[in-house]
């Protein structure tokens, strides 16, 4: 649904906002109903390790929307994806790729707020309603991000003795 999206942004530009708000909205919920089932099931999915890939792509192509409808400089958009790509590849540290998804969002809710409310919204019951599904899930990720956030400052603390 990601590159349909990206489709939307492109060729719709900002009237085809609706129906990519709704398409997000129903990456984000079966992405959760996804992962509880992925969970409760007894043998691992081949297709559980796209998962954040996907996450990143449905976050790239709002954040390359809002560039072509000028919500944010290119440059900017470049530059973080820069720093996620890093962070991942050669650090192995994935908290800047949520924050890029996080601030993707931000930036998307921040604008319908602008241009749409009733959709910016839904937009937060539908995150509500994420939460109410899947509680533990929603507690778990949060501490995760705050627990790479601090393996990263400590391993910088610590230095490299071999630098």
């Amino acid at each position: 649904m990601a590159i349909f999206i990206l489709l939307l942004g492109v060729l719709q530009g900002e009237n085809g906002l609706t129906t990519i708000i709704i398409l997000t909205i129903a990456c984000w919920v079966t992405d959760v109903l996804d992962g509880k089932l992925a969970r409760q099931s007894t043998k691992p999915t081949r297709l559980g390790g796209f998962d954040p890939i996907a996450d990143w792509v449905l976050a790239a192509s709002i954040a390359l929307c809002l560039v072509l409808w000028k919500v944010i400089p290119w440059f900017v958009v470049v530059i973080v994806m820069g720093i996620v790509t890093f962070s991942t590849r050669l650090l192995h540290f994935v908290a800047p790729q949520k924050f890029f998804i996080g601030l993707t969002y931000g930036v998307l809710f921040v604008y319908l707020c602008q241009k749409k409310l009733v959709w910016a919204v839904a937009m937060v019951g539908s995150l509500v309603l994420l939460v109410i599904l899947n509680p533990p899930r929603a507690k778990q990720q949060v501490r995760g991000f705050f627990r790479e956030i601090a393996e990263f400052i400590r391993g910088v603390d610590k230095g490299n003795p071999e630098d």
